[in-house]
């Protein structure tokens, strides 16, 4: 489903319209084109034509926050996903380096990956596992290597040495970061309980819990709780969460901002708060339709002082533009005024 003026929508047909017209189904549209059927006619040994399953990318990085969401570990999930990504990175510069290797021949230096004449390389998993370990060594910078005799050797390894040093870093510090925040998380949530513990054993406090206590005599009862109850501080509730989730505070302002421009969600929303409020017994008709009839009023009461306000500011605009046709009236009298004087006094 999706979220259409904060309701979610789960109509199957609005879906597949929302879908099609979406940026990313002509993506998802060309990763499932059936391009393995050009095996037939260029052969088993170009796996080129399948390239365009890695236009998948995107949706797997949706579906890892998806998971992360979900999941009820989820500084254990990013750990594993980055421990994911240096695996994938290590394979494909594996395959990059066996490529080079077949491209400069294999077994003709003692750079390049050995051939098949050697003893125990005729498996391609022995191949595989060396071009993996050889690459683990260049991106994890460890060197104990064969020193590269070509300049086509020369630039894969310090290619490979510069992606260990960017990269790397970059996956081995968010590491770092993932773990520190969970052991801050940790302690901000769960302290150190060895400190109690040793004051209480300093205090000679027995290891022995308080018995259950009997029920309160009557007469000592303040309130019990029952459903629907509202009493008590009603800032405070407790969340249940399917797996990690951010937890934000909504205010009382903030959210009548976001329903004004949200009517059909606001009468939902009042809808539903009408029925339960009528479920509990604590809706009074008469104080509901009195509190319309003043909030019609107040809005009846805006809009006329609006439309003043608006008259106001037209007559203003005319009085200032009258006033200054007049002191324009004015000058070009006087301007008139002086000419006529000198003519006057010279007759």
């Amino acid at each position: 489903g999706f979220l259409e003026d904060g309701i979610l929508v789960r109509d199957r047909g609005r879906i597949q319209q929302r879908y099609l017209r979406s940026p990313s189904f002509p993506w998802d549209l060309v990763t499932v084109l059936p391009t393995d059927l050009l095996y037939l006619c260029l052969g088993p040994g170009v796996p080129a034509v399948r390239a365009n399953r890695c236009l998948r990318a995107p949706r797997l990085f949706e579906a890892f926050d998806r998971w992360e969401t979900r999941t009820a570990h989820p500084n254990a999930f990013r750990v594993a996903k980055l421990m994911l990504y240096v695996f994938i990175t290590i394979h494909w510069h594996g395959c990059l380096y066996f490529a080079l290797s077949s491209w400069l021949g294999l077994g003709t230096d003692a750079w390049v990956c050995p051939n098949a004449s050697r003893p125990g390389f005729a498996r391609p998993l022995r191949q595989y596992l060396h071009s993996f370990y050889f690459s683990t060594l260049i991106l994890t910078t460890v060197g104990d290597m064969p020193e590269p005799q070509r300049e086509e050797e020369f630039l894969f390894v310090t290619a490979g040495f510069l992606l260990a040093v960017l990269g790397f870093a970059t996956i081995t510090g968010s590491i770092s970061s993932v773990i520190s925040n969970m052991n801050a998380a940790d302690a901000a949530f769960y302290p150190d309980p060895q400190p109690v513990r040793r004051y209480l054993r300093a205090q000679g406090v027995r290891p022995r819990r308080t018995p259950p206590q009997p029920p309160a005599p009557p007469g000592l009862t303040a309130a019990s709780a029952s459903p629907g109850n509202t009493s008590g501080n009603r800032r405070t509730a407790n969340i249940m969460s399917i797996g990690y989730s951010d937890l934000f505070c909504l205010s009382k302002e903030d959210l009548a901002e976001v329903l004004a421009e949200f009517p059909s969600a606001r009468a939902v929303m009042e809808a539903k708060g009408r029925e339960l409020l009528l479920r509990m017994g604590k809706l009074d008709v008469h104080t509901e339709a009195a509190a319309a009839e003043a909030e019609r009023r107040a809005q009846a009461l805006e809009t006329a002082w609006e439309g003043l306000q608006t008259r106001a500011a037209r007559l203003l605009a005319q009085l200032e533009s009258s006033a200054f046709k007049l002191a324009l009236r004015v000058q070009r009298l006087e301007r008139r005024l002086r000419r006529q004087r000198p003519a006057g006094a010279a007759g």
